[in-house]
């Protein structure tokens, strides 16, 4: 029978263990789901099989290779993997053989099968070859790049595949090494940030049993550590049914504007609130979809901190077309809190703006102008506006860290599988530089071999009115930049 190993690249950042067993969420239900099969996973060095995981897209390809030089893995093995790689495909197939496009339950079980089956590894690439949620890599092997803008393909293609839709809401809560139980209770977004992958990448579905679920959580909350996995569960009917605390949960200003949902996270007493901010100013919320006014958001934050709610901002520094005047909003409100705000603990985490497919604005590539913008904020926070109350975060590790822009060029190299010369000098303008300025252009974008669950015209169409959105006049810009 074939032997599987896992090559779990999420950890790299933080360290690995010395032994090779999965310690991420994914890597745990891995395990799960083969063992259902008899299968049991092996060490990364005597695999005929490698199962590559790894959250997000930034950073894939150097990651992957990393660990698999970390735990000396066989390389010759038949490498697959999944997740939101799909969407930058070329950067999973310069370590990988074939990818799960969507929720992977069907094809992971598919695989499980064909191993325990003693079927081999021509078995599992003619099963992917057939399989219309996943690209084997001979798939792609014709496609070309135009010769003249390379971060394109040189005509538009078929449709390769489509995202599965299909989740198992039966799996059981998953326990990764961090002692945190973790319990599904959406996937997806139901918002359409025009930033956001996720939002883009597959259609929300939420448990559709909610007492059910609320009744897990509140079975496994009085022992354990816990967490419901939602990009908003606040939005969630078990939400409001739960009698626990949470460990920490993300949540949108959308759902506690909702005087209900906001009582019932009073109740959670979730130990971490993190909000999803995302543009410094409120002209650029506005304009990739999250309205959200200073006023407002300064309200929950000290009505959260008053009830004893640690919290944790996040902000995306360089959203395309961001201009001084929105760096000089985000100091106002800055010294804002750092004046009125006398309890709990804040964390503003700022994380820089990546082009990632198949967001709208994945065509937009920012100016390298804004990592001094960036720079200059946090000097002029620690020279005016300190609270022993607050403080600020510039990304996790290096991938996606404000000002650093050494570590940004080769990520950007990546998301667009380009040379590291030929993804800077499309910073190098002062402008925002794009990538498919017309709707042919754009259909070219390699992410477009996908069917993602909304088309490539709707896409566009969102980009158009973001850039109006986001127009303003240039002497207004002018008169900030002597200000800042």
């Amino acid at each position: 029978m074939l032997s599987i190993g896992l090559i779990d690249a999420n950890i790299h950042a933080g360290g690995m263990k010395d032994d090779e067993s999965p310690i991420s969420i994914v890597g745990r239900w891995l395990e799960w789901e083969l063992k259902r099969y008899g299968i049991i996973l092996v060490s990364p060095d005597i695999a005929d099989v490698l199962l590559i995981v790894f959250s997000g897209m930034i950073g894939f390809a150097s990651s992957v290779k990393r660990q698999l030089t970390k735990v000396r893995a066989n390389l010759s093995a038949y490498k697959i993997t999944g997740g939101a790689i799909s969407a930058n495909w070329p950067a999973a197939f310069l370590v990988c053989d074939a990818l799960a496009v969507g929720e992977a339950y069907e094809f992971i079980r598919e695989i499980g099968k064909i191993i325990s089956g003693n079927g081999t590894v021509q078995d599992i690439k003619r099963f992917i070859l057939e399989y219309p949620n996943a690209i084997e890599k001979g798939q792609v092997a014709d496609i070309k790049r135009d010769s003249q803008k390379p971060w394109l393909l040189d005509r538009q293609y078929e449709i390769v595949a489509t995202p599965n839709s299909f989740i198992d809401w039966n799996v059981p809560p998953i326990k990764p090494d961090d002692g945190v139980i973790r319990v599904i209770g959406s996937k997806g977004c139901h918002s359409k940030c025009l930033f956001c992958s996720t939002s883009f990448a597959q259609e929300y579905q939420y448990m559709p049993e909610q007492i059910a679920l609320a009744e897990k959580i509140n079975f496994f909350g009085h022992n354990h550590k816990v967490q419901l996995l939602s990009n908003d569960p606040a939005d969630l009917h078990s939400f409001r049914l739960l009698k626990i605390k949470l460990d920490s949960n993300s949540f949108t200003i959308k759902s506690l504007r909702n005087p209900d949902i906001f009582r019932s996270l009073l109740r959670s007493k979730s130990g971490m609130v993190r909000i999803g901010v995302e543009g410094v100013s409120e002209r650029l919320r506005r304009a990739v979809g999250k309205p959200i006014t200073n006023d407002e958001l300064f309200r929950i934050v000290l009505e959260l901190a008053d009830h004893k709610f640690h919290q944790q901002l996040f902000f995306i520094s360089g959203l395309p077309f961001e201009n001084d005047s929105d760096w000089l909003e985000m100091m106002e409100f800055n010294k804002r809190l750092a004046v009125e705000l006398h309890s709990g603990l804040l964390r503003l985490k700022f994380t820089t703006y990546n082009p990632t497919p198949p967001a709208p604005l994945c065509r937009f590539v920012p100016p390298r102008s804004i990592f001094s913008r960036y720079q200059e904020f946090a000097k002029w926070r620690f020279e005016n506006a300190v609270s022993r109350w607050m403080y600020i975060i510039s990304g996790i590790g290096n991938r996606n860290k404000p000002g650093d822009t050494g570590n940004y060029g080769l990520a950007l190299a990546e998301l667009l599988n380009l040379s590291r010369a030929q993804a800077d000098s499309l910073m190098q303008s002062d402008n925002v530089f794009d990538l498919a300025p017309t709707f042919d252009e754009f259909k070219r974008m390699p992410h477009n071999i996908i069917g993602w669950p909304i088309d490539a015209s709707l896409r566009y169409r969102m980009t158009e009115i973001y850039k109006r959105r986001t127009n303003i006049v240039a002497e207004e810009s002018s008169n900030a930049k002597q200000q800042f």
